[in-house]
């Protein structure tokens, strides 16, 4: 029999899964308004390639250098409730191409995030990707 904390855990788990699918949609479609609303202020990005960004230089430069053509998350996104946080781990596959260059970017990686709940909101205060397979592919 699962108990009162056992479901509202597994909601929260469900909420979080949907609050990640709605940051992939949001950088696929260059929504800085969302992203802002899903990202924390002391935020704390690290790229595949070791670059590291806060708030400010994420919506700077961090995170739009590139137009995301592909983000995938995969089965084995996981994620474990601590309290008023929450760790998400599992695979992503990102595609993109380089506004300056048009260099084709694929970045086959394990993702580590970390979500707080503030208020009532939960953000994302922290990513970290270590990529499996990384390629960019000049343009035709």
């Amino acid at each position: 029999m699962q108990t009162i904390e056992d479901s509202l855990a597994e909601r929260t788990k469900e909420v979080l899964l949907h609050l990640e699918r709605d940051r992939c949609r949001a950088m696929m479609d260059g929504d800085v308004h969302r992203l802002k609303e899903l990202l924390h202020a002391d935020l704390v990005h690290v790229h595949a390639k070791g670059q590291v960004d806060n708030h400010e230089s994420y919506f700077a430069t961090g995170g739009f250098n590139v137009d995301y053509t592909n983000i995938q998350r995969f089965d084995d996104l996981t994620v474990r409730l601590l309290g008023h946080a929450a760790l998400m781990t599992g695979r992503q596959l990102l595609e993109a191409v380089r506004k300056k260059t048009g260099d084709r970017v694929r970045i086959d990686s394990h993702v580590t995030q970390v979500w707080v709940l503030e208020g009532t909101r939960w953000q994302q205060l922290s990513f970290q990707t270590t990529p499996r397979e990384m390629s960019i592919t000049p343009p035709h």
